[in-house]
C-alpha cells in the first residue's frame, strides 16, 4: 500500500511529516509572502492632520503676534505689566477679544515675563538703487535677530548694513508720533490740536484721515515729538480728556526712490516673512516708492 504524507505547515514556515519525525525549515521563496496594499481614496486621519496641522500653524503665528505686540505696548508703557493702568497693553487686549484669543494666554505671558523686552532698535537693509530698509525689533538678542534679518533678505538681493548706525540717520528722520483720536468736543479742529502741540512741546501736529476735512473724516490727529518724549506728551494728551491711540517712535524717510511693480511685489513679500520670522518684530520702514508716485 501506499503511504500517504500530509505536510503540515507551521506559522514559523516549518513543517514536520508525522511518521517520519523530521522537520525540514521552508526556505524564503518556498514561505508565503503577505501584502499589505493601501487602497486609492481619501485617508479620513490624512485630511484631520492636515487640518491639524494647518490649525497649529496659524495659532503660533497669531501667538507670536501677540508676543510682540505685548512686548511692545510694555515698552510703550514705560515697562507698566498692569493692563489697568497702561493703555498700550488694553489695546491689545481689547484686540485680542476680538480675535478670540483666550487672555488668560495673554495674562501667563505678562506674569511670566516672557514679553519683557529691550529697547526697541533698526537693523539697516541696503539694497542697490538707493533702497534702505529699516527693520525695527525689541528684541534682546540683537545678534540672533540680525542674523535672522539677514537669512531672509539676501534672498531678493538685499544685505544688512548694521544695527542703529549712521545709515539710517541719513535716510530717516527718528521721532515720536503719539495718535489721538478725533474728538468733536475736545478735539473739534487742527487750530485746538497746535494749541495743544505747543503747550507739551511737540515739533509738529497734522490730522490723517481718508475723509477731506477734519469735520468730515473720523481719523486721528497724529503729534510728532522727540522719541524721548513720547510718554510725557501721551499722558499730557491723556489729562486733557483724550483718547491715545499709539504711541510710537517712527522713521520718515528724508526722499524716496522710485521702484518698479516687480521690485515691489518681492518687498511686500518680504516684508511679510521678516513678520513672521524676525524675534521681537515691531515694523518695517522703507525709502521705496511706485515709479511715477514722487
Amino acid at each position: 500500500s501506499r503511504l500517504i504524507f500530509r505536510a503540515l505547515f507551521s506559522p514559523l514556515g516549518a513543517f514536520v511529516v508525522p511518521s517520519v519525525g523530521k522537520t525540514w525549515t521552508a526556505s524564503a521563496a518556498s514561505a508565503p509572502l503577505l501584502l499589505s496594499r493601501r487602497l486609492a481614496g481619501h485617508s479620513r486621519w490624512q485630511n484631520v492632520r492636515g487640518d491639524k496641522e494647518a490649525g497649529m500653524a496659524q495659532k503660533r503665528t497669531l501667538m507670536s503676534l501677540y508676543t510682540r505686540m505685548l512686548r511692545q505696548a510694555v515698552i510703550n508703557g514705560n515697562g507698566s505689566t498692569n493692563v489697568q493702568t497702561n493703555v498700550h497693553l488694553k489695546a491689545v487686549f481689547d484686540k485680542a477679544k476680538s480675535d478670540n484669543v483666550p487672555l488668560k494666554t495673554l495674562e501667563r505671558m505678562l506674569a511670566a515675563k516672557s514679553v519683557e523686552a529691550a529697547e526697541s532698535y533698526a537693523v539697516e537693509v541696503r539694497g542697490r538703487g538707493g533702497i534702505c530698509l529699516l527693520v525695527v525689533s525689541n528684541s534682546p538678542h540683537r545678534t540672533k535677530c540680525k542674523h535672522e534679518v539677514a537669512s531672509q533678505v539676501k534672498r531678493i538681493g538685499l544685505e544688512v548694513a548694521g544695527i542703529d548706525s549712521s545709515i539710517s540717520k541719513n535716510f530717516y528722520e527718528k521721532k515720536g508720533c503719539v495718535e489721538v483720536a478725533h474728538d468733536p468736543e475736545r478735539l473739534p479742529n487742527l487750530d485746538r490740536a497746535t494749541e495743544l502741540a505747543l503747550e507739551f512741546d511737540c515739533t509738529d501736529v497734522r490730522f490723517e484721515s481718508a475723509g477731506d476735512s477734519v469735520e468730515g473724516g473720523s481719523g486721528a490727529f497724529v503729534f510728532d515729538c522727540a522719541p524721548v518724549a513720547i510718554n510725557s506728551v501721551a499722558d499730557g494728551l491723556r489729562s486733557a480728556g483724550l483718547s491715545v491711540l499709539d504711541a510710537s517712535v517712527r522713521y520718515e524717510p528724508f526722499e524716496r526712490v522710485e521702484i518698479d511693480e516687480q521690485t515691489m511685489k518681492l518687498l511686500n513679500e518680504l516684508a511679510d516673512r521678516l513678520r513672521d520670522s524676525v524675534g521681537g518684530f515691531v515694523e518695517l520702514f522703507d525709502n521705496v516708492a511706485p515709479v511715477g508716485a514722487t
